[in-house]
């Protein structure tokens, strides 16, 4: 049966960093182990919608080095090649388009910035929503905010916990991307261009 939408990922998917930093990183390694070991901080970093210099703040940090490193690593960020032509079909051809994105509040900006909030009818990210993958509840919210059966829906991402076993967990079908042909995985694509294909009857 054809689905009726395509969820993506966001990051190392659809966008991704031209020489990568990770100044989260950064700040997890600067941190007091005592620290560290007593804050969740994959929660904080991805599922509470701060700005980084209020993290920064709350987390006894100095800001003017993480920041920059921020700003200059979100000025960094591009599409994959493959993004435009493949979503520009996928509209073309009655898709609905979705993305679901474990991300830091900051990484929301080029989403808006590079113009895919125009391209997607629905987007839930882990910033906003406090829910990461893979928690079945932000597939099954994203589902319901399309009104479509897990079955109705595709997901199409890099992580193979997150974006494949994930929402298979939750009956949707799932297509693992893997740009550097690395993993030996049923229903794995190099490239996006190779959706149309997949995607047709």
């Amino acid at each position: 049966m054809r689905v009726k939408a395509v969820v993506f990922n966001l990051y190392n998917t659809l966008l991704h960093v031209i020489d990568p930093v990770n100044p989260y990183l950064g700040v997890a390694r600067d941190l007091d182990p005592s620290i560290r070991k007593a804050l969740d901080l994959r929660h904080a970093f991805m599922a509470e919608d701060r700005q980084f210099p209020e993290l920064l703040e709350k987390l006894n940090l100095p800001q003017d080095d993480y920041v920059q490193q921020l700003e200059e690593e979100l000025k960094r960020v591009v599409l994959f090649p493959d993004v435009n032509e493949v979503l520009s079909w996928l509209r073309r051809d009655g898709y609905m388009i979705g993305v679901i994105s474990n991300m830091a509040s900051p990484y929301k900006r080029p989403y808006y910035e590079l113009g895919l909030h125009n391209k997607v009818d629905i987007h839930l990210f882990s910033c906003e929503t406090g829910i990461i993958k893979p928690n079945p509840r932000i597939y099954l919210r994203l589902l319901s905010g399309m009104d479509l059966r897990p079955e109705d829906a595709m997901m199409v991402g890099d992580d193979v916990r997150c974006d494949y076993h994930g929402p298979k967990a939750v009956g949707m079908d799932a297509v693992l991307l893997d740009r550097k042909g690395k993993r030996s995985i049923d229903n794995t694509i190099s490239s996006l261009a190779e959706l149309p294909v997949m995607l047709s009857p």
